[in-house]
């Protein structure tokens, strides 16, 4: 694939497919395995030699904890009766095939057009099945999208869930700033956002310069992170309930590392935020 975006997309296939073939799997992805590529080996092989003792085993831990999450929070806004629900940095992810959505409810899946050229053949391939209506849009989320998910029957006036998983790190804050300002213009008062957010730590960590360096390498540094979340979705007029891996909510017993609480300083964290527009 030509986009380095594209490369994320299979090492986050390559996490879903190495966590489906755990006896206790928190969830199953059939189609991670053959969407991941060769790159499983190639990623294994970079832990391996470049890594600090346990990275490779952090990076699948939190992807695994990361996706188990917001599967049951999407689940819980389709019980809640939201009926729409967009995928914004879609890569390899399957959920329209894998979750139980209700056959009325509609995924759409927004990413670079490179991506559908190579994810399209492989789904067809693997005879995959949709549970929901899906509606794949080709874009450049970093360009004006709305227009292009309204012409894909996208209904601006209902209740929907955007979605974006590891894909905020990558964009600049101008970027951010109009994704946020564009969602605004598609959103009513019952819409969720479900995006994680980087803490800035992550850039000043020295344990995680290694895999810093290599997603310079491929061209796609981290850029945008914050302190505070909570105050990055109250800014574009959202509040947002935070979690962290290793929280209740946000363990499965799956998290191997010690909770430590957001009060201490100096961690580099994912948050996982779930954002509501503010009353």
């Amino acid at each position: 694939m030509s986009s380095p975006f594209g490369q994320t997309s299979h090492w986050l296939a390559v996490a879903r497919a190495v966590e489906s073939d755990r006896a206790d799997a928190l969830f199953i992805d059939p189609y991670a395995k053959v969407l991941a590529g060769s790159t499983k080996d190639e990623l294994h092989q970079f832990f391996h030699e470049h890594a600090r003792p346990g990275a490779e085993f952090m990076f699948l831990s939190a992807v695994s904890i990361r996706t188990k999450y917001y599967d049951n929070e999407l689940l819980n806004a389709m019980h809640d009766g939201v009926r729409q629900f967009v995928i914004l940095g879609a890569g390899m992810d399957t959920r329209a095939f894998r979750l139980p959505f209700r056959s009325d409810c509609t995924v759409w899946e927004l990413d670079l057009p490179e991506v559908f050229d190579e994810k399209e053949p492989k789904l067809k391939e693997l005879a995959g099945h949709a549970f929901c209506k899906r509606r794949v849009v080709p874009v450049d989320l970093r360009e004006d999208w709305t227009d292009t998910l309204c012409r894909a029957g996208f209904d601006s006036s209902r209740s929907a869930v955007f979605i974006a998983e590891g894909f905020l790190v990558y964009l600049s804050e101008t970027d951010v700033d109009q994704l946020m300002r564009r969602l605004a213009t598609v959103s009513t008062a019952d819409t969720r956002l479900f995006f994680d957010v980087l803490s800035t730590e992550v850039l000043e960590f020295a344990r995680m310069q290694q895999l810093r360096d290599l997603l310079d390498s491929v061209g796609v540094p981290w850029k945008f992170t914050t302190r505070n979340p909570e105050a990055f979705f109250e800014r574009y007029g959202w509040t947002a309930h935070v979690t962290i891996p290793g929280d209740p909510e946000a363990h499965f017993n799956r998290w191997p590392f010690p909770h430590l609480s957001r009060s201490v300083p100096g961690i580099p964290r994912i948050y996982l935020c779930v954002a509501t527009p503010a009353v």
